[in-house]
């Protein structure tokens, strides 16, 4: 199913939309879909990548408006970027 349908019917049943989908926010116009989203940035798509953010996961998804965006990002992808730069959480 593409981005498009599935967003569209996605609204309908859920209040939050969690992904790993790195261009979502990119090719749509979140703002215009009545549901909130929580792009998860980890490593890989294995549960373990994910174990360490699901608290911040779950605040996330509790807080996110409709049409708004909370990137969470794992520790081991912020402390891997050059000079040991952290990226701010949203």
């Amino acid at each position: 199913m593409k981005d498009g349908p599935l967003l569209e019917c996605a609204q309908r049943l859920f209040d939050v939309f969690i992904t790993i989908d790195r261009s979502l926010e990119r090719q749509h116009d979140l703002k215009k879909i009545d549901m909130g989203f929580v792009p998860a940035r980890v490593p890989n798509n294995r549960i373990q990548s994910y174990q360490s953010i699901f608290g911040e996961l779950k605040a996330a998804a509790e807080r996110v408006k409709p049409g708004e965006v909370i990137v969470v990002m794992s520790s081991l992808l912020r402390d891997a970027r050059p000079g040991g730069s952290r990226l701010p959480l949203q």
